[in-house]
């Protein structure tokens, strides 16, 4: 199977700070997996196990990022000093793929987007326009970004 995996900085580097800072929940995981069913898994798995059946957990793995990508998303909108709420930001940011976007420049324009609504020079806006236009305003696609 060829096919890219993009994975952000962001990401990259919480998975970096879990591996160092939180391997005894790294550890309490897999007991719990082991406990629960995974060693039944293991044992049922061929001494050799074929391409086929390796390739079928591809997905598996591209769900997890993301759900760890998500997750940091999600952590980082909550942590900030929000106007925005998350009844506001969550359902815009489902709306983008954020396959084309990274997770500097969410942070980043949920941040500028309270700032604005904060000052209230934007009030003929609602909240979600203006993170919109921050979204868009810093959003800078790459050369394989698909252009609408």
């Amino acid at each position: 199977m060829d096919v890219d995996i993009s994975i952000s900085l962001e990401l990259l580097i919480l998975l970096e700070w879990i591996v160092k800072n939180e391997k005894n929940v790294i550890d309490n995981i897999v007991k719990n997996a082991l406990k629960n069913g995974l060693i039944q898994q293991l044992n049922q798995l061929p001494d050799k196990p074929d391409m086929d059946m390796i390739e079928k957990f591809y997905p598996t793995v591209i769900n997890f990022l993301l759900a760890m990508e998500n997750s940091l998303i999600e952590s980082l909108v909550k942590e900030q000093d929000n106007v925005l709420t998350n009844q506001e930001i969550l359902p815009l940011l489902k709306k983008i793929n954020l396959a084309d976007i990274n997770i500097k420049t969410i942070y980043q324009s949920t941040s500028q987007a309270n700032k604005k609504i904060k000052s209230h020079k934007y009030d003929n806006l609602n909240s979600q326009q203006i993170l919109f236009q921050q979204l868009l305003k810093n959003w800078k696609p790459g050369k394989k970004d698909q252009a609408n």
